[in-house]
């Protein structure tokens, strides 16, 4: 999930769009992308996207330059994700050619100088997320090896190496900064032995329970947070509840849930 500090970029086949803030009206940043857009950075104030190419086996990099698309980088796989971090540009490319179609994932680093991009990490495994916390990269998802025995990890780069800051005891379907903190949503109950409510947060040193449960408001006990961003300060989530509505929107102020007015607008005609 990108810094909601920079502009909103909406994502589809064939267009890019910008978006300032929330309230201001949508501007066509650029067309003409043959492929479609998967994520977004800001580098060197340039923007870049990563895309699906003709071949579906196949992921292209392009930078936005005088209103052309221009290749940068082509790598073998099927997901990315592209981060800036500590100022250097880092791609992560996944793919499932491991044994019984199981998932590899790369990290590639952007060199300036050589105008290429260098393998920094490869991983048995899935790396869902990717994100920038206080100038260093952290990475999220399902790694394989005795390395990372548990359901889901979160590990950070510290420059030489990577180092697990997090491990789950579930699924872990989203991440997003906020508040100054590291958020991770998903299906877990303990992340370093830490009892949570499917949400948790990393201050930089521990882990901590994000939000009290949405059984309250939603009448469930089981469920999955997605988080969608960020509105006036209050974490936006869209919740998948067992016993209850399945695709839920509720905002988190940091001390109570409040469903948000598109959800109760569902919930009034429904």
């Amino acid at each position: 999930m990108k810094n909601l500090n920079t502009p909103l970029f909406a994502l589809s086949i064939l267009t890019l769009i910008s978006f300032q803030s929330f309230g201001q009206s949508w501007q066509l940043v650029a067309g003409g992308i043959d492929g479609e857009v998967s994520d977004y950075a800001i580098y060197k104030n340039e923007l870049l996207v990563t895309t699906t190419s003709s071949d579906p086996t196949k992921l292209l990099v392009k930078k936005l330059q005088s209103n052309q698309w221009i290749d940068i980088g082509e790598f073998k796989g099927s997901m990315s994700n592209i981060e800036v971090s500590d100022g250097k540009l880092y791609i992560m490319v996944g793919s499932q050619d491991g044994p019984d179609n199981s998932w590899e994932s790369e990290v590639f680093i952007y060199d300036d100088v050589q105008e290429d991009w260098i393998r920094n990490s490869r991983f048995d495994g899935k790396i869902a997320h990717m994100a920038d916390y206080k100038g260093k990269l952290v990475i999220a998802g399902e790694f394989l090896g005795t390395s990372y025995p548990n359901d889901a990890e979160v590990l950070q780069w510290d420059g030489t190496d990577w180092t697990t800051i997090g491990a789950f005891d579930g699924y872990i379907g989203s991440i997003l900064v906020w508040q100054n903190q590291f958020v991770c949503a998903g299906d877990f109950t303990k992340v370093n032995n830490v009892t949570v409510n499917s949400m948790a947060s990393w201050d930089g040193s521990k882990w901590v329970n994000t939000a009290d449960k949405l059984d309250k408001l939603v009448g469930c006990n089981d469920y999955m947070h997605y988080l969608r961003g960020t509105h006036k300060g209050k974490l936006y989530t869209i919740n998948h509840c067992e016993g209850g509505p399945y695709n839920y929107g509720a905002f988190w102020n940091g001390s109570s849930w409040t469903e948000s007015e598109l959800q109760k607008n569902v919930n009034a005609q429904t």
